[in-house]
């Protein structure tokens, strides 16, 4: 009986791990095979630079629930964005933190920022579905660009470089978020799990 048990156990455990390899290599492995499709660049020679469409204007959705301290940081971040069409939405999703009152301020000193207050959501949908919902409505630009509260733009060319990928006729570009690097085993998990996460949704 214990050795069909572990016999049973060991099937089942060689079972998944095939299973986990045939999407690493049949799926997962698609995000390290990616390749230009517009043809291919000879040997040692480097692309060439990308004209970005600068055309369309983007508008860069934010939605936050009690998320005084990151907006603190964020919005300063987005405002000194290096792109010549440009707006920022920030949807304060029922706070009950300051948010509201310094987002207002923020608002007032800033023509590009402006702010959607969600003060209930109804029941057929979801808190942070809702806010999104409200948040795209309310833009008026060309390009959607959505972002968190607790995420923070590499430099002040990042919207920049997410508009010159909205080439030809794509209707979603999809980036990745790493997880900021600290000491620890909790951090190293969370990197992980976001890694994982990406790899999933980029395949």
């Amino acid at each position: 009986m214990f050795f069909y048990l572990i016999t049973v156990l060991l099937g089942l455990y060689l079972g998944c791990v095939g299973m986990q390899l045939v999407y690493l290599v049949f799926i997962f492995s698609k995000t390290g095979q990616y390749h230009r499709e517009r043809g291919s660049l000879p040997a040692g020679s480097a692309p060439a630079e990308p004209k970005p469409d600068f055309s369309a204007g983007v508008s860069v959705v934010v939605c936050a629930r009690n998320e005084l301290d990151n907006l603190r940081e964020l919005i300063p971040l987005l405002l000194q964005q290096d792109y010549p069409d440009f707006e920022v939405i920030v949807v304060d999703d029922r706070s009950g933190d300051e948010c509201y009152d310094f987002l207002l301020l923020e608002a007032l000193r800033h023509e590009r920022l402006r702010l959607v207050r969600v003060n209930e959501t109804p029941q057929h949908i979801t808190p942070k579905k809702f806010a999104l919902t409200l948040g795209i409505k309310a833009a008026r630009k060309a390009a959607i660009l959505l972002t968190d509260a607790d995420c923070r733009p590499v430099s002040n060319q990042w919207i920049r470089e997410m508009a010159r990928t909205m080439e030809g006729d794509k209707e979603i570009v999809l980036g990745f978020s790493p997880y900021q690097v600290k000491n620890g085993w909790l951090n190293f998990f969370i990197r992980y799990e976001t890694f994982y996460t990406a790899v999933q949704y980029l395949s």
